[in-house]
């Protein structure tokens, strides 16, 4: 089989990235750039939405963070880093 550029071309197009609905903490962490105790905090106040899974009656799961709440809490703030007023709540 001959394989060229045009081929290797082709048959990227159909073959998109993943792009992941749910991250881990560290993958959130690097996607915006927040840090660990920030991330929890916002996670707390409900400003990003998250969800933990764990097996019954244990403590200890996987937590995952929404990328899209991820995106639209920083979509909330103007260029200068201030939130806007009608996002601010």
């Amino acid at each position: 089989m001959d394989i060229t550029t045009a081929t290797i071309r082709e048959t990227t197009k159909r073959c998109e990235p993943l792009q992941p609905e749910w991250v881990r903490i560290p993958d959130a962490m690097k996607f915006s750039g927040i840090g660990r105790s920030r991330l929890y905090e916002l996670i707390e106040s409900e400003k990003i939405r998250s969800v933990c899974l764990r097996k019954r009656e244990k403590l200890r799961g996987i937590r995952l963070v929404s990328i899209r709440s991820l995106r639209d809490f920083i979509d909330s703030f103007d260029r200068d880093g201030k939130q806007r007023a009608d996002e601010a709540a």
